[in-house]
């Protein structure tokens, strides 16, 4: 069976009401799954937490307390360097028999490394034989991308998985019937299938990226740019990375019918 034919049985069964919303988007994660990039979903290197190899486990301890995650990356130098994963119940004994000093080098274990483009399935099937939870993410140059766990994995099949410390974060919020908040690091074709229009770009694959790319420059909170019907304001830069955008769509005006 093709891909073709499954995405005709998709739209049969949505026309016919045979096939409820859960179960369409269980079906097209399933396919997108074996197309899809490590590089398309992985935690970006800006965005991760990681802790240096010298660190001290009660700073640790704090560092998990206060990121949430049961699992951090350890470098030597800089992130471009990592040399080791952190799970935090490997710390906890050290911590209650008085061992608070005790460097995270000790206690880590070994990292696993993937290339950017590598397929998510095959990330997967990897990472389900090593019996590992995070992977580091590689660029061509060898530096760090990024980080992929197994559950960013799993989320593209079921959609998003929540647990007890995962912050209530959407990553488009309709303001108004015409208006949406809009984080900068979400992909592309996924606003497109939030907002239901093509928003296309062949030289970036997140929301800011397209943007940046739009105006050809950094730019300022309060800035805005065009594209089609849609006005995009920059709402919150930091650094040099735009994290909250404004989409508002202009009402399509019908060209009025001039007499003669």
């Amino acid at each position: 069976i093709t891909r073709e034919e499954i995405e005709q049985m998709i739209k049969v069964g949505e026309a016919s009401g045979s096939l409820e919303a859960d179960e369409e988007r269980m079906i097209r994660g399933v396919i997108e799954f074996e197309e899809t990039r490590v590089y398309e979903i992985m935690v970006p290197r800006t965005d991760m937490v990681a802790i240096s190899s010298s660190t001290p486990i009660a700073q640790a301890a704090r560092t998990f307390c206060e990121c949430g995650h049961s699992r951090l990356p350890v470098y030597e130098t800089d992130t471009d360097h990592i040399v080791g994963i952190l799970h935090v119940k490997d710390i906890l004994e050290s911590l209650a028999s008085g061992r608070a000093d005790d460097p995270v080098s000790y206690f880590m274990r070994e990292s696993l490394f993937v290339p950017e483009s590598a397929k998510i399935s095959e990330v997967f099937d990897t990472m389900r034989t090593k019996k590992v939870h995070m992977a580091i993410v590689v660029d061509e140059y060898g530096g760090t991308a990024g980080l992929v766990t197994l559950e960013d994995l799993l989320e593209e099949i079921v959609g998003e998985i929540q647990d007890e410390y995962d912050e209530e974060s959407l990553p488009v919020v309709k303001e108004s019937e015409n208006s949406y908040l809009v984080e900068g690091q979400l992909n592309l074709d996924d606003l497109s299938e939030y907002l239901s229009y093509p928003f296309e770009s062949e030289e970036a694959d997140s929301v800011a990226g397209f943007v940046l790319a739009l105006a050809g420059r950094f730019l300022e909170p309060g800035e805005e740019v065009r594209y089609g019907p849609w006005t995009i304001e920059v709402v919150n830069v930091e650094g040099y990375r735009v994290k909250l955008l404004r989409f508002r769509r202009e009402e399509e005006k019908e060209e009025e019918v001039q007499g003669s």
